[in-house]
C-alpha cells in the first residue's frame, strides 16, 4: 500500500505541476497577444493621430491664408477711402483756387514771377518796340 500511495502522490504532483505549466504558458500566451495587440491599438492611434495634425496643420494654413486675403481687402479699402478722400480734398482746394484766381485780374503783359519779362528801358533788348528809355 505505500507503493501506492507514493504513486498516487507522485502522479498527483506531476498533474498538479502539468496543470501549473499548462496555466503558465496560456497566461503567458495572453499576455503576449495582449502586448501584441496594444502595440496594433498604440500604432492605429499613432496613424490616427498623425492624420488629425496633418489635418490641423492644414486647417491652420487655410485659415492664415483667409486671415491674410481679410487683411489685405481690409486694407485696400482704407486704401481707397483715403484716396478718395484725398482726392475729394484737392479737388475743393483746386475749385477754391480757380475760384479765388477767377475773380483775380490778368496782366495783359506777360510776366514772369513778379518781374515783366519784356522791359523796354535799362537794357539793351528790350521788348522790341524800338524805345531804349
Amino acid at each position: 500500500r505505500a507503493a501506492t500511495a507514493d504513486l498516487k502522490y507522485t502522479v498527483a504532483t506531476e498533474a498538479c505541476a502539468d496543470r501549473a505549466a499548462v496555466s503558465d504558458g496560456i497566461r503567458d500566451v495572453l499576455t503576449a497577444q495582449t502586448a501584441n495587440t496594444q502595440a496594433i491599438l498604440d500604432k492605429l492611434c499613432a496613424l490616427e493621430l498623425d492624420g488629425v495634425k496633418n489635418q490641423l496643420a492644414q486647417a491652420q494654413r487655410e485659415n492664415t491664408g483667409l486671415q491674410n486675403q481679410l487683411n489685405m481687402a481690409t486694407m485696400q479699402a482704407s486704401q481707397n477711402a483715403q484716396n478718395a478722400l484725398i482726392q475729394q480734398g484737392f479737388a475743393s482746394e483746386v475749385d477754391a483756387l480757380y475760384n479765388r484766381l477767377n475773380s483775380c485780374p490778368v496782366p495783359t503783359t506777360p510776366v514772369y514771377g513778379r518781374t515783366p519779362i519784356f522791359t523796354c528801358g535799362g537794357n539793351t533788348v528790350g521788348c522790341g518796340c524800338g524805345s531804349v528809355a
